[in-house]
């Protein structure tokens, strides 16, 4: 068996266990056979694999690299995170800073563990006397402002270790682009309902399609869902656009009637009387542990199924992730703050109420999806002055927070008339 890795392809594994080679230029390389096979009985072959390929393309350009000075594998390690991860590696004193400008917070903290594993197995086969992390380690401290050539976070996805820029911030044919591309893949109108939800309440993509029976108010077109963390409850609210509670309601009244155990069984309790929204829910033992969305075969739909089956089937038309869909949904209503909001502190007002529709329990999460940095940067100046850095006060004490603002100086008493 023969692999070849993008990142080092000049490297090869080739045999089968526990009797593999590795290869450097079509020549058997002892020292990385030796490490690989180290490797493997701590860890696994897939974290062997990963490691070698990942020391082998950090060092390949060293002369004679396992009896070159410590300073050489380090200004190789650090070439690595830069060139092909995207990082930005700066040195303060004894510490080494990588800040994630490139790959996700996770794909850098995976790649230096592994790095790490390798340099402590050197040491341990007895081939170097030091690591090129020193003592106090590779640090990878994470802050707001993470971009990639001015890409934001969020914009841009990496694939065979490249950086492929996204057009979302600034893209609002998005949510037309995905009904085209849906349509296009033949999707079903399940999946086009959660399409459609996605685009219209920005909820995370496990809180649409693992909605339960009990979560949709059919008449006032109002979903009740399971936030993150909310352990089970339905803790925040969404309203539908016209067009996903049409596409909702379809999908009740006709795929889903087609693939649900029960409905035979509530249609012998209906006798002549045709099926009703209200009848099935009255019906259901427990709505809130009934799924909304199930598959072909009966069961619950999920969320793994949906990305692999639905999303996948978009190919190259669409870049994005499902994820990013909300991403797109924040920062267009923050733009439209931005854009209706007449002064500083109606900015921090809109924002405010917009983090607790998104069920939220305080602003900080915009902070993670705010791309811009516009609307964030205002809240975080505004809890500095206030000296309250955790948190602003709750929604209800608006006008005791004003007068506060006012005193502190951080709006003109003018503001309290908008």
């Amino acid at each position: 068996m023969v692999i070849k890795h993008v990142l080092a392809p000049e490297l090869c594994i080739r045999g089968e266990s526990p009797s593999k080679l590795i290869y450097v230029n079509n020549v058997p390389d002892v020292h990385l056979t030796r490490l690989y096979n180290r490797i493997v009985s701590e860890h696994d072959e897939k974290v062997a694999v990963y490691s070698v390929r990942l020391l082998s393309a950090a060092i390949s350009h060293i002369d004679r690299p396992w009896f070159a000075p410590n300073e050489s594998w380090v200004a190789g390690i650090n070439a690595l995170l830069r060139q092909h991860y995207g990082a930005d590696v700066q040195q303060r004193g004894a510490h080494t800073y990588v800040y994630c400008k490139g790959a996700s917070h996770s794909t850098l903290k995976t790649v230096i563990a592994r790095l790490k594993t390798c340099c402590n197995s050197v040491i341990a086969l007895g081939w170097r006397d030091e690591t090129p992390f020193g003592k106090t380690g590779l640090k990878r401290p994470s802050g707001r402002h993470n971009q990639y050539l001015g890409k934001p976070a969020g914009q841009y996805k990496i694939h065979a270790y490249k950086v492929i820029p996204q057009e979302l911030l600034d893209n609002r044919d998005l949510p037309a682009q995905l009904r085209d591309a849906a349509s296009r893949a033949g999707w079903s109108v399940r999946d086009r309902a959660i399409l459609e939800m996605l685009i219209s309440t920005g909820a995370r993509v496990s809180e649409i399609v693992e909605m339960c029976w009990g979560s949709y108010d059919a008449e006032r077109s109002v979903l009740q869902l399971r936030s993150k963390g909310s352990h089970g409850h339905l803790s925040k609210s969404a309203t539908l656009s016209r067009d996903a509670n049409r596409l909702l309601t379809e999908y009740i009244a006709s795929e889903r009637m087609t693939f649900d155990p029960m409905y035979s069984r509530y249609m012998a309790t209906r006798g002549a009387r045709p099926w009703s929204y209200t009848s099935y829910t009255q019906y259901v033992s427990d709505p809130l542990a009934t799924p909304m969305f199930i598959s072909s075969r009966g069961t619950p739909y999920t969320v793994p199924t949906f990305r692999r089956g639905a999303w996948r089937q978009l190919g190259n038309n669409i870049e994005i992730r499902p994820h990013q869909i909300r991403y797109w949904y924040v920062n267009q209503a923050l733009d439209r703050i931005l854009e209706v909001s007449q002064s500083d502190w109606e900015i921090i007002k809109s924002a405010r109420a917009f983090a607790t529709r998104m069920g939220w329990a305080s602003w900080h999460p915009l902070q993670t999806y705010d791309l811009r940095g516009v609307v964030t940067q205002l809240l975080e100046e505004h809890a500095r002055q206030l000296g309250r850095a955790s948190d602003l006060e709750p929604a209800a004490h608006l006008e005791t927070l004003l007068e506060n603002t006012i005193r502190a100086g951080v709006i003109p008493a003018y503001a309290a008339t908008l």
